[in-house]
């Protein structure tokens, strides 16, 4: 109903999808955005990052995420794809700041040790057949 209206109103005004200026990135806004559209990148060193899948908002709307990631203390870019990276330097204080996985079926997001061992290939096969 009206209520929805006014959310989809904020963030897709003219009918292009942005990112409103007023959102606060608290732990909670920021770990229903890692749920919704985080993965954790495991890397040949034994170590992962974290990539927000944030190609759908316009350039300026990226980099102003990417700064106020930055503000929190994280080492973050973007990508030329316009995609959000969090370095593997952050990644650990990223999912502490997020604090505990809230359900269940998402804990393999913060399961930082054990995606250690998993390898880059498996995790994009396994990707695919989702």
């Amino acid at each position: 109903g009206e209520e929805l209206l006014s959310i989809w109103k904020k963030w897709y005004p003219n009918r292009k999808k942005i990112v409103p200026r007023d959102i606060k990135l608290t732990p909670l806004t920021v770990r229903q955005w890692y749920i919704g559209d985080g993965c954790l990148v495991p890397h040949n060193s034994g170590r992962s990052h974290i990539i927000l899948c944030t190609e759908g908002f316009p350039i300026a709307d990226v980099k102003w995420l990417a700064d106020k990631l930055i503000n929190l203390g994280f080492k973050a870019t973007q990508y030329v794809s316009n995609i959000s990276h969090i370095s593997v330097y952050s990644t650990e204080d990223f999912l502490n700041y997020l604090g505990p996985c809230p359900v269940k079926d998402y804990k393999y997001k913060w399961n930082y040790y054990k995606r250690k061992e998993v390898n880059k290939n498996d995790l994009f096969q396994r990707k695919e057949v989702l």
